[in-house]
């Protein structure tokens, strides 16, 4: 597995499990159903999976927000402003900013690209 292809993998993950997580407390205020309550009750065999799958898509978020890190200060291609703010922001506001980086900067950019810039020209 690429690196390129677990931050896909990561991205997609977490919106699925946020996504969930939004439509079962959606689903819970609608019925009237006490998520905190019966959450206590439950026995550990039920919570074990949905725990994991958050510990998992977690550790790949900040694992995802540290790779957008590197990408946006060793892509030579971007300005050194927009780098710069990119940066900022994504050290200011965590995770969101780097899955909005990862969607419109890193997806679009071909993949060898960052590769490339980081190699040492060829002598001739």
């Amino acid at each position: 597995m690429t690196l390129r292809s677990f931050y896909r993998f990561v991205f997609v993950g977490t919106l699925y499990t946020f996504a969930a997580m939004v439509a079962i407390d959606v689903f819970a205020w609608l019925s009237g159903f006490d998520l905190a309550n019966a959450i206590g009750t439950w026995p550990l065999f039920i919570l074990a999976p949905p725990m994991l799958i958050c510990a998992f898509f977690t550790i790949g978020g900040m694992v995802l927000w540290l790779g957008m890190i590197l990408d946006c200060a060793f892509a030579v291609k971007l300005p050194i402003w927009s780098r710069a703010m990119w940066i900022v922001l994504m050290v200011l506001t965590g995770g969101f900013v780097a899955f909005i980086y990862y969607f419109f900067v890193y997806k679009n950019r071909p993949s060898g690209a960052v590769s490339a810039e980081l190699e040492p020209p060829a002598q001739s």
